[in-house]
């Protein structure tokens, strides 16, 4: 179900994919999607931030496990920096190479 304005532009999304993820998301004026409230099909909570053209540049989310993520996307949507706590709690920090590959990582 989508919810337009008065020009007719989207606003509002809401929908259950045919994969049982549940989305809200938020359009701005131009009709450009911005903000993406997700649940996964085992229950995973996602938040994504999406620049004005659409494309998704930063994740913020809840794994399966409960440990919490945040990605950061370049321009072409390839996750450069990524931050998680491990198992036990201690933090992970992972910088990703142009080329998808592993640049940096703490600890």
């Amino acid at each position: 179900m989508t919810l337009y304005d008065e020009i007719g532009s989207p606003r509002l999304g809401l929908a259950v994919a045919p994969d049982n993820w549940s989305q809200i998301d938020f359009f701005d004026r131009a009709g450009a999607a911005r903000l993406g409230l997700s649940v996964s099909p085992q229950g995973a909570p996602v938040v994504g931030f999406d620049d004005n053209a659409g494309r998704r540049r930063i994740l913020i989310g809840l794994l399966l496990d409960g440990k919490p993520t945040l990605d950061f996307f370049d321009q072409r949507g390839v996750a450069r920096l990524l931050m998680a706590l491990r198992a036990t709690g201690t933090p992970r920090l992972i910088a990703v190479g142009r080329k998808s590959q592993i640049i940096w990582e703490a600890p």
